[in-house]
């Protein structure tokens, strides 16, 4: 290649395509994100609601708040690494940058909750007939 020649330009990928890897990857962690979500709310519907008056708490929980608070510590610190860790490889192989991505991935975390939740008979059981 000559020196004052143009460098050839290289196929740039739509902006679409190099947002379909986060997005499937983000809504399958959301899949795991559904149990630290859970976990959380057994534990806002056994504690603080009841001790607000707006609840009653579960007749076999007889284990105190703090084994929840510990757990639950566990439960988000382990899965935050993952999907930190996940999207940090991610973003640097998509070439995507800033703040939006971020924000996208964190939103896409609650699209299987929102949509299996409403569900009567409960995620896990749309998630069986799915197999």
């Amino acid at each position: 290649m000559h020196p004052c020649a143009a460098p050839e330009a290289r196929p740039r990928r739509a902006a679409w395509a190099a947002w379909a890897a986060p997005v499937l990857v983000n809504v399958a962690l959301g899949l795991a994100a559904m149990v630290p979500l859970m976990f959380t709310l057994v534990f806002f519907l056994n504690y603080p609601l009841v001790w607000l008056g707006l609840g009653q708490r579960e007749p076999t929980e007889n284990d105190g708040p703090m084994v929840w608070v510990v757990a639950g510590v566990v439960v988000w610190t382990v899965f935050g690494l993952l999907w930190w860790l996940v999207n940090l490889g991610l973003r640097s192989l998509t070439g995507l940058r800033g703040r939006r991505y971020w924000w996208v991935s964190a939103g896409l975390l609650l699209v299987p909750t929102v949509v299996f939740s409403p569900l009567p008979a409960g995620p896990w059981t749309v998630l069986r007939w799915l197999a």
